[in-house]
């Protein structure tokens, strides 16, 4: 017989994946198969077969999974639903269990905060047909306790978004930034492969505030149960923290506001903002492309805000802000030793 742990993972595919297919249930989620190293058959195994999303495979009471291909793995099988009645964990296989939440307020409260949520943004939506589109957009959930990782958990993963106090707050990016993002990541990893740095990396403090920097920094790479439940294990905050904004609020505020809140920690945080100007005017080309750059030198009122993007701001260690204007050729080099180059920059404005 398979024994109970397993019988109970396969129960709970199995429910999730009827009504998922039977449509008698309201679900959200999706499934993603892990394959690991080629195991051979072991005679004492019992097997019972699941259907996921038309995907056929087996699971055993040596807790392994068989793909239809025929090999046995010890993958992990994670699966993320959200069912009428039922409420299935993002989990490893091993100790994927299904929680009957129906007579608890667990539930009743993420069906809740989820439609209203929906609400929200189709309210606001209506609102930016008649207006300017927002970079970001705030919705207050101070009707709604927030003190479950869960109920957390779940709004992070279906919406990837920030949730500060009892605001929640959806960066729209935009093609434009997260090229810029991506194209910082690769510079930071290329100067230091140790170091672990990612684009919109989740990271969150005791609190519970959850933050999602544009370009983050760890010189110690978090753990994989950080990385994939960053709010339950309360993934750490990057030892360089780079936020990119468009000059106009509430995309410049909010950026700004971020780092303003984390600075008073006092963490020793390195923080970079990178200011675009918000225009669809072409951007000048590099009038000497090729040159080697050099190092940029402060404004002239170095810690008043310029009005004209780009530029940048770099946070010294006294927290007290420094402005550049970003200019071709140039460059900053942070406390951590990187090399930013304006040029990365400012070649996305020209594209």
């Amino acid at each position: 017989m398979l024994d109970g742990n397993v019988v109970q993972i396969w129960d709970s595919i199995r429910f999730a994946s009827n009504a998922r297919c039977n449509g008698k249930q309201k679900t959200s989620g999706g499934c993603i198969m892990y394959d690991e190293d080629h195991i051979e058959p072991d005679p004492s195994e019992e097997w019972k077969e699941i259907e996921l999303d038309s995907r056929k495979f087996r699971i055993s009471s040596l807790k392994r999974i068989q793909l239809t291909n025929g090999e046995i793995t010890q993958g992990s099988l994670h699966i993320d639903y959200v069912i009428r009645l039922f409420c299935v964990s993002h989990l490893p296989l091993s100790v994927m269990s299904i929680r009957d939440i129906r007579e608890t307020r667990q539930f009743s409260m993420i069906n809740q905060i989820l439609t209203y949520i929906e609400e929200s943004l189709k309210n606001l939506k209506k609102n930016e047909m008649q207006d300017e589109m927002q970079d970001v957009v705030m919705i207050d959930l101070s009707a709604y306790d927030l003190d479950n990782d869960d109920v957390r958990e779940m709004i992070h993963v279906k919406y990837e978004t920030e949730i500060i106090g009892k605001n929640m707050f959806i960066k729209y990016d935009g093609i434009l930034k997260q090229r810029i993002h991506r194209k910082l990541a690769n510079s930071a990893e290329a100067h230091n492969p140790n170091w672990d740095v990612d684009a919109n990396g989740m990271c969150v403090l005791e609190n519970r505030d959850s933050f999602l920097p544009d370009v983050g920094i760890w010189f110690q790479m978090p753990t994989k149960a950080e990385r994939v439940n960053p709010i339950k294990e309360r993934c750490p905050l990057p030892d360089v923290w780079i936020e990119v904004f468009y000059n106009r609020d509430p995309d410049r505020i909010h950026a700004l506001d971020n780092i303003a809140l984390v600075q008073q920690l006092n963490l020793g945080i390195e923080f970079v903002g990178i200011s675009l100007p918000y225009s669809t005017v072409v951007f000048q080309q590099n009038p000497n492309p090729g040159i080697a750059t050099t190092p940029v030198t402060p404004s002239t009122n170095q810690n008043i805000r310029t009005t004209r993007a780009p530029y940048i701001i770099h946070w010294n260690v006294n927290s007290v802000p420094v402005y550049y204007k970003m200019n071709w050729n140039q460059h900053i080099v942070l406390r951590c030793g990187w090399i930013l180059d304006f040029n990365i920059v400012l070649n996305v404005l020209a594209m």
